[in-house]
């Protein structure tokens, strides 16, 4: 994916300006800084995938069931707070 930091930036761009538009000031703080993030976590991940690091850690049975306690939790708050 080479062109994949150049079409998040175009799109993050278009976004703003949109945005902008409607409220009457572009936001050039919000654009830049969500730019500059972008670009640093994309140059981190590039670092550690060039190290041979994974992505993604190995999660076992029990990690994969916590996080679907904590999920079923969330989403059982959440209906009820809009019930």
């Amino acid at each position: 994916m080479k062109g994949h930091i150049l079409y998040v930036v175009i799109s993050l761009s278009v976004v703003f300006i949109t945005f902008g538009l409607l409220i009457g000031q572009i936001p050039w703080v919000g654009l830049a800084a969500s730019i500059i993030g972008f670009s640093l976590a994309e140059f981190t991940r590039q670092r550690k995938r060039n190290r041979g690091e994974s992505e993604a850690g190995s999660n076992d049975k029990r990690t994969a069931n916590h996080l679907n306690q904590f999920s079923v939790i969330v989403m059982m708050v959440s209906f009820r707070m809009i019930l």
